[in-house]
């Protein structure tokens, strides 16, 4: 049945923040301990921001009027009849003018039969209901696009995070080398070459900012506002656990797409029923009165009327009523198996994802990070030339590029688990740290490589 209250029911879905996005929140971002400051945005306020300023969902509450219009409409029964009816009159000889006249003035109804008003407040209702499952779906998308551009921004932020700490480390390579050169151990080649990797990678930086104030805008386009921010607030650290994608499986019928098709399959049932009911026909009655101009009499005046329907006269509607329902019935079986397909594919994905990033941690990051430092101690000592070293830098930066991007998959393929199922994953306490100190990387980085 139609909500007695919409006004609040409207509130309430845009003040509610889905149950799985807020557990994406928890699960995705540690935050420090400092409080963020006013140019630092957070997950939460960008999600409580497009509840409330975005295009998508402002036309619900329109919907929403409308609906409580057109229930209104449902509910409203034939009107009744007034009639003025005048025989004999204006003819010839006796029954010229008006003193033969016959003048009937009559009042009649339409009562109607089949439960015709319940069917219709029953349709209005289904579609109302219909409309609700509509929004939750739409108020999910909204904001799971809405943490998609927010992921992606964080992404765009830690790569810029990168490229500083490999400038910085390029920079101390750099100045090493001059120290050689000056010393004249090595040519004026190694510092060429070093400068135009600096200068690569300061061209890197550039475009990975440009790139940071294109997703800024993105993200704000969610609330149709400004980027007015610095920052998104989040570091790419957690690594979820292995997902079990079994009990999702058992929860389909709970997420809000198959909720969708439910409801639609419901509001065929309405439609049927309305069909059913205009089977019967109306029946109208009629009370009057008789006014005799010749004989100067008064004289009741009752009629009853229905329509002779010897077959049913709209049954083709029903037919087609009823058509509508069974695919409904058969949509909603074909998304139930959709979205146990979907689940299970994202699950195993996600896993392979998590897969990659904890090999990743373990095995080629440590390397990485000895391959540089082997080549920085034989650089020093005239074992290896610049190349070998600037190659040892690209491969570190790398493979942190690539766990930046593997972790940032690994939220966005969560966020779809959960935008799917409507339930929340597990979270976990294991967490992969990216460098978020780059003046403590600079300082250990030129105490390592100390030239003399």
């Amino acid at each position: 049945m139609l909500r007695s209250n919409p006004a609040t029911i409207s509130r309430s879905h845009k003040l509610r923040l889905h149950k799985a996005v807020i557990s994406t929140i928890a699960l995705t971002f540690s935050l420090s301990g400092q409080a963020a400051t006013s140019t630092e945005l957070t997950l939460a306020n960008a999600l409580q921001k497009t509840l409330s300023n975005s295009p998508t969902l402002q036309r619900f509450t329109f919907q929403e009027r409308e609906a409580e219009a057109l229930r209104l409409q449902s509910s409203i029964t034939p009107t009744p009849t007034l009639k003025l009816s005048v025989e004999n009159a204006f003819g010839s000889d006796q029954l010229s003018g008006l003193d033969s006249a016959e003048i009937t003035l009559g009042l009649s109804q339409v009562i109607e039969l089949g439960d015709k008003r319940a069917a219709r407040i029953g349709l209005s209702d289904a579609r109302w209901q219909t409309q609700l499952a509509n929004y939750e779906l739409t108020r999910l998308d909204v904001l799971a696009e809405t943490s998609r551009r927010y992921y992606f921004l964080l992404e765009q932020q830690a790569l810029t995070a990168n490229l500083v700490e490999r400038k910085k480390l390029e920079r101390a390579a750099l100045k090493v080398i001059k120290q050689r050169q000056q010393a004249g151990a090595i040519g004026s080649a190694d510092a060429a070459k070093m400068k135009l990797r600096l200068a690569q990678t300061e061209m890197q930086q550039l475009k990975s900012v440009a790139q940071s104030q294109r997703r800024k805008a993105r993200l704000a386009m969610m609330w149709l506002g400004r980027a007015d921010f610095d920052s998104v607030q989040g570091s790419l650290i957690q690594l979820p656990p292995p997902t079990d994608t079994q009990q999702f499986l058992n929860l389909i019928e709970a997420s809000p797409a198959f909720q969708q098709k439910l409801m639609l399959n419901r509001l065929a049932l309405a439609d049927i029923k309305k069909q059913q009911s205009l089977n019967r026909s109306d029946v109208t009655v009629g009370v009057g009165v008789r006014q005799f101009e010749a004989r100067n009499d008064q004289a009741l005046v009752f009629d009853i009327s229905m329509p002779l329907t010897f077959s049913n006269p709209n049954r083709g509607n029903l037919a087609a009523a009823y058509s509508r329902q069974q695919w409904a019935d058969t949509e909603q079986q074909l998304t139930q198996k959709l979205l146990s397909l979907e689940i299970q594919s994202l699950g195993q994905d996600l896993n392979a994802y998590r897969q990659q990033a904890q090999q990743l941690a373990d095995q080629q990051l440590p390397r990485a990070e000895q391959l540089l430092r082997e080549v920085k101690r034989g650089y020093r000592q005239g074992l290896y030339g610049v190349l070998q070293l600037v190659d040892a830098q690209t491969e570190l930066f790398n493979v942190k590029k690539q766990q930046i991007q593997l972790h940032r998959q690994l939220l966005l393929q969560r966020l779809a688990i959960e935008q799917i199922s409507g339930q929340a994953l597990p979270t976990t306490s294991a967490q992969l740290t990216l460098p978020t100190n780059t003046d403590a990387s600079q300082t250990a980085i030129e105490s390592a490589m100390g030239a003399k």
